[in-house]
């Protein structure tokens, strides 16, 4: 329900008052034609009309002033109907618009037209200036340019250009639908054949997850990491909360190097957890007779902390291709140890569950911590590695079948960050396909 406000009042008896009283005294005026008196009379009768179009206009729910240029012109034309003077429409206007009054050129201009009987209160069409900015031939000129050059600038765009950067930006983005992206770092450029090897032991991978339902759950992964006494904090760690507008009020952090001093981990864990974690002494390497060694300990780990995977005394190794895990002396211990290998996939951190889960969690949770030496480092690393629950590595080590699909679906490239629909449903349906032709096959072995 409309409320007519105090100033909408005021403009429609004031406007009223004056116009009827004006054509008041016109006819009391003996000299005045029947043609001129006729014109008033038509004109007073008009004026409950135009009273309840003023007061439409003037009436608010909320807000008493009139904002809209069209109301505004509306009201000019009414008064013009009254006989204002272009002063007095102005004056009226002021009274119930306020600063977001019309100028008075502005009025002027209008009442001159509502004067030559115009009765539209919309702008006249008007050819303007032909557009030249985004047209056809400009918009393939910039597509010509964005294709031999796809790190070029909107700023190099508009030199070579007779245009704009705002028109050059509007083109890119509204015409052409292009928005520039930051390229992703990547370990390696990964050649023709490298892309194959890691589509091929997907293939194997998922294979031999079909002959085996248990095959993730016997699956050992290794791998080894330099820790520092000192990780540096990442930007993102240290993001605060702040009140929205108050971005200038940015807290400063210094730049921190990591600390020289450091030691090199090495963790064995399988979807239980971590089943042996050892850093290597201070002044030794990595060599075959030490990693015999190592894995010595970690077959009396699997003895006493994975039963399970001790009943049958075989498991899967996944480790990678150094000289020390590919030496002469520690294949031939894995073989005599009955421990099947799992092919590694070099240059694969997307498909390593040390490179994408267990360190970057176990550096997190230390970074920004200065330790006062290597032994307090070392006893710090391995308690984060303690608080780190068995169902987290679990779900690490599951998520790899789907990896290992992704990979393939990506032929190939590395798959992380891209939008890759892969179906779990799928693999199970393939899954269960295998399950059912291993069942099938043993039932003909067996009479």
């Amino acid at each position: 329900m409309f409320i007519l406000t105090k100033v909408g009042m005021t403009m429609l008896i004031s406007a009223i008052k004056d116009c009827v009283g004006s054509r008041m005294r016109t006819l009391g005026s003996v000299s005045v034609g029947s043609r001129r008196r006729n014109a008033v009379l038509h004109s007073l009768k008009m004026v409950p009309v135009f009273a309840i179009l003023l007061f439409l206009f003037c009436a608010s729910p909320v807000e008493p002033r009139m904002t809209d240029a069209k109301e505004q012109r509306t009201v000019i034309k009414f008064l013009v109907s009254m006989g204002a003077t272009p002063i007095q429409c102005w004056q009226k206007l002021r009274e119930g618009c306020g600063a977001s009054t019309l100028s008075k050129n502005t009025v002027r201009v209008w009442h001159k037209r509502f004067s030559q009987g115009e009765q539209s209160t919309k702008d006249r069409a008007r050819s303007g200036r032909p557009r030249t900015a985004r047209n056809a031939e400009m918009i393939q000129r910039v597509s010509d340019i964005v294709t031999a050059d796809r790190r070029v600038k909107v700023r190099d765009i508009a030199e070579q250009l007779p245009i704009g950067k705002t028109s050059v930006h509007k083109i890119l983005k509204k015409d052409m639908s292009l928005t520039k992206v930051s390229p992703k770092l990547v370990p390696r450029l990964l050649t023709d054949e490298q892309k194959r090897f890691r589509m091929r032991m997907c293939q194997l991978n998922l294979d031999s997850l079909k002959q085996d339902s248990d095959f993730i759950h016997k699956f050992v992964t290794r791998d080894e990491s330099w820790v520092s006494v000192f990780e540096p904090e990442l930007k993102k760690n240290a993001s605060q909360w702040q009140p929205k507008g108050q971005a200038h009020l940015r807290p400063q952090k210094a730049i921190r190097q990591r600390s020289a001093k450091k030691a090199m981990i090495t963790v064995f864990f399988t979807t239980s957890g971590v089943v042996l974690a050892e850093f290597l002494p201070p002044g030794e390497t990595v060599c075959a007779e030490n990693y015999c060694d190592l894995l010595r300990r970690l077959k009396e780990n699997l003895r006493r902390k994975r039963p399970d995977m001790w009943v049958g005394r075989k498991f899967f190794l996944h480790h990678d291709n150094v000289p020390p895990h590919t030496a002469v002396l520690t294949l031939a211990f894995i073989g005599s140890s009955d421990i099947e290998m799992v092919p590694h996939l070099p240059y694969s951190p997307d498909l390593a569950p040390s490179d994408f889960f267990l360190f970057p969690r176990l550096k997190n949770e230390v970074r920004g911590h200065r330790f006062q030496n290597v032994r307090d480092m070392k006893t710090g690393i391995l308690r984060a590695l303690r608080t780190i629950p068995p169902a987290h590595f679990e779900e690490a080590l599951m998520s790899l079948p789907v990896r290992w699909m992704k990979c393939i679906s990506a032929e190939g490239e590395y798959f992380e960050g891209r939008h890759l629909h892969v179906d779990p449903g799928d693999f199970d349906l393939v899954f269960m396909s295998g399950s059912e032709e291993t069942s099938d096959d043993s039932s003909e072995e067996d009479p």
